[in-house]
């Protein structure tokens, strides 16, 4: 499965709540870790993520900002390759914005960390999609993050040590 879509609990009202408490600093360009004790202030995301799986059970949560006409490059989330391999994104600004997609790709065996050019011949895109809601995302597979809108696009990336049932 590449990704799966989910239900998460009181998610309007959590995403306004991350906007709210998540310091701006990681708002800024570029992937971050966030720091637990900043994240935590945030009760309904912290009970939302409770809802599929112990807090605990967390192992990094990362801010994705992709800025306006920009683009990731293709890659794989090599950290996680010894961890549970899906994602919970979750979607907090822009993303439902029909110039925002994640596009995944067919697997390239010697791909380990390294982020592949868009012009590699063995590029294949398996599928597009657009983060309307929280999402299950397979993160070992190669993906992009393209944003054609004028507006940032903001996600927070849930990665996890062991399995989580959804």
């Amino acid at each position: 499965m590449l990704y799966k879509f989910i239900d998460f609990p009181n998610f309007e009202e959590t995403r306004q709540e991350v906007i709210k408490y998540l310091p701006k600093r990681y708002w800024n360009h570029g992937f971050k870790l966030a720091e637990f004790s900043k994240i935590e202030r945030c009760r309904l995301l912290k009970k939302g993520i409770e809802y599929f799986t112990p807090w605990s059970n967390i192992l990094q949560i990362a801010c994705i900002p992709v800025g306006p006409g920009e683009k990731s490059g293709i890659h794989i989330d090599y950290n996680l390759k010894d961890y549970f391999p899906y994602a919970l994104n979750l979607p907090i600004l822009n993303c439902d914005n029909l110039n925002c997609s994640t596009v995944i790709y067919k697997s390239i065996l010697d791909v380990e960390h390294s982020i592949i050019d868009d012009n590699d011949p063995r590029v294949e895109i398996l599928d597009t999609i657009r983060l309307t809601k929280p999402a299950f995302f397979h993160t070992l597979l190669p993906h992009q993050v393209i944003n054609n809108s004028d507006s940032l696009r903001f996600v927070l990336s849930i990665r996890f040590k062991d399995t989580v049932e959804f």
